[in-house]
């Protein structure tokens, strides 16, 4: 179990012969390095069988728990995070899910993403979000989504048109 620190990076990888398998990252979220990236920044890697739970994270972060780039994810259960910002008047915007998925190579299959929530409280209408994947390209396929949702958070907010529950899509493919 890595008990983490909210907005560092705990893995950077970009090796496609690395594998990382079977632990659970908690309390963690992704880090705000400009343009942001998860609490794994995964080029072309495995991640396998892992656990992510209990994640916090502002806004401006591309993957809460893994901004994956043409790498594999399997059989991982990412679950409880509160994305977006809890703190009344800040923003969240710009938080791309609990997954951040891009690259034609890139796959997560046989994932669960359950009970995670984003939190708008933004004034605009600008943010583009999901509680569970965001993709801009790859494969997402035989994982399931269940009660993720999203809340406004504020009186007289953004609407919900660019945010998604489940997946929020701009490329790719959702099989199965």
């Amino acid at each position: 179990t890595i008990k983490a620190k909210s907005g560092s990076r705990h893995f950077y990888i970009d090796n496609p012969e690395i594998l990382i398998e079977g632990f659970t990252l908690t309390g963690g979220g992704g880090a705000k390095f400009g343009g942001g990236a998860g609490s794994i920044y995964n080029i072309g890697a495995t991640i396998r069988n892992c656990r992510f739970t209990n994640n916090l994270i502002g806004r401006n972060t591309y993957g809460l728990s893994i901004r994956n780039e043409g790498g594999h994810i399997d059989g991982c259960e990412f679950y409880g995070a509160l994305i977006g910002s809890a703190t009344p008047g800040a923003q969240s915007d710009i938080t791309y899910g609990q997954v951040y998925q891009t690259g034609a190579g890139a796959i997560t299959e046989r994932c669960i993403f359950r009970d995670n929530v984003f939190r708008n409280r933004h004034q605009g209408s600008s943010h583009y979000s999901a509680a569970g994947v965001h993709m801009a390209g790859g494969i997402v396929r035989t994982s399931l989504f269940y009660n993720n949702r999203w809340s406004n958070g504020k009186e007289g907010a953004a609407t919900r048109a660019n945010s998604a529950a489940a997946v929020y899509m701009t490329g790719g493919t959702v099989e199965n």
